[in-house]
């Protein structure tokens, strides 16, 4: 069976980390358990009160020392945060959090609320955190409520992300907060604009799931690395910026 966490206020539903602890999460099994961390349930994290930020899931801790994830983290139930005039973000991971591998199969929910300028993300890498790979075979549905509010699928400041694969759906969006409102906010699926070192980045169609094609709404943001940009199923509905880098874009949708 599978079980299910819900805080609220501004705590992080699931906390893995000390200040100052060094903490090694070991591998649960073999095959699809050879994970750290494996997400089969629901973890929830609503604010409640006006400016009150949400986590669902917090890798590390400020303050020092590091966390490790080893073999990564697969989510396979559904992962959610939601704000009001505040922060929301599903998966946070903070300095010192290594976690090689994300491995998203269920669904991450994440929705802020704001008059202001504040942010819904479903998956944050700070600067200082090491994750390489992330796979995407799940929902990413990620709304900045406002006109100033943004919404942002995977956000990574630590420049370590270089292996990008989406075979599902990645949506990010801002909802203005009148009929005709300017919108300022931005909706950014990708933003791996820190990176330096070039990125490989796929989007295919899944054969698990034949009749589902792939989707990315919401722009992607690249580094001044040299990238390989893949998109041979499905569709994206936002910019792509190559940044100061170059590489290729290969796109067949046959």
């Amino acid at each position: 069976g599978t079980g299910s966490v819900t805080v609220l206020g501004g705590a992080p539903a699931l906390k893995i980390g000390d200040t100052g602890k060094n903490i090694d999460i070991g591998v649960f099994g073999t095959g699809g358990n050879n994970f750290g961390l494996i997400v089969r349930g629901n973890v929830t994290s609503n604010g409640l009160f006006d400016d009150v930020g949400s986590t669902a899931i917090q890798i590390g801790a400020t303050g020092g020392g590091t966390t490790t994830i080893e073999g990564g983290i697969r989510a396979l139930g559904t992962i959610s945060a939601s704000s009001h005039e505040a922060d929301a973000t599903g998966i946070h991971i903070l300095a010192g959090g290594d976690v090689a591998n994300l491995q998203m199969e269920g669904t991450v929910n994440a929705t802020a609320v704001s008059a202001g300028t504040d942010q819904a993300t479903g998956i944050l890498i700070d600067a200082g955190a090491n994750v390489s790979h992330f796979a995407n075979i799940g929902t990413f549905s990620i709304v900045g409520g406002g006109n100033g509010a943004s919404a942002y699928g995977v956000q990574d400041k630590s420049g370590t992300l270089n292996n990008v694969l989406n075979k599902a759906t990645i949506s990010t969006k801002v909802r203005p907060s009148e009929t005709g409102g300017v919108v300022t906010g931005r909706a950014v699926a990708f933003d791996l604009s820190a990176n330096t070192s070039g990125i490989t980045f796929s989007q295919v169609q899944s054969t698990d799931l034949p009749d589902s094609r792939p989707l990315i709404a919401g722009d992607i943001l690249l580094g001044s690395g040299d990238d390989t940009v893949q998109f041979l199923a499905g569709t994206v509905l936002g910019a792509l910026d190559f940044n100061a880098g170059g590489g290729s874009l290969t796109i067949d949708n046959a």
